[in-house]
């Protein structure tokens, strides 16, 4: 959803992108189109889920209850909130792929290796894919070399982001002493987990 800065209270926007975890849901916030918007991706685990439209309209009633006890930054976000910004679908998991083409045909970003959005890399990935798929292409003669060459050097590093994107699934969904635990481990060590994402660099591949 995407709500208007005005609309919200002073004393709790800020620049940084903001992630509150909770059991079997979390909220994430950030400022988009120049900073006069605020972007929220709300995220609750569900038992099913068959609607397979990406544009099925949200019920802000329906998340005002989901959320009901968390913080009131959240309240006065979900109150400044207009009722036709809400979409919501449907997020499924899909493991790693062993084989991405044949011949002088193969696939990129999403359509290669679709991930969870737990570690924000799925855009970054495929732009990653372009830079060593136009590298490899470069360098030999042959196409279908050219693709072996580019989805050999992409599959582990594209296949461990989807795994940890997995895996965060579970962790920031944790409750009780494990959440504890979680946010611990996040405080001291979460940009060193991190820099194995942010630091690659694809163009020295």
């Amino acid at each position: 959803m995407l709500v208007p800065k005005e609309e919200i209270s002073s004393k709790f926007l800020q620049q940084n992108t903001k992630v509150w975890l909770g059991p079997k849901k979390h909220f994430v916030q950030y400022l988009v189109k120049g900073g006069n918007f605020l972007n929220c991706v709300c995220l609750v685990e569900q038992n099913d889920w068959i609607n397979e439209d990406w544009s099925e309209k949200g019920d802000i009633s329906e998340l005002k209850h989901i959320f009901s006890d968390w913080h009131p930054e959240i309240q006065d976000i979900l109150e400044s909130t207009k009722p036709d910004s809400l979409y919501k679908w449907g997020l499924h998991d899909r493991t790693p792929m062993k084989k991405w083409g044949k011949g002088r045909i193969s696939l990129l970003g999403d359509a290669a290796h679709p991930m969870l959005p737990f570690v924000a890399q799925g855009a970054a990935m495929a732009i990653e894919d372009g830079i060593v798929l136009a590298s490899s292409l470069s360098y030999f003669d042959s196409v279908k070399l050219g693709l072996n060459d580019y989805e050999n050097k992409r599959k582990y590093r594209t296949a461990s982001a989807q795994r940890t994107a997995t895996r965060n699934a579970t962790i920031f969904h944790l409750s009780g002493f494990f959440a504890i635990f979680r946010n611990v481990v996040m405080k001291f060590f979460l940009k060193k987990i991190m820099d194995s994402f942010y630091k690659y660099d694809a163009i020295s591949k």
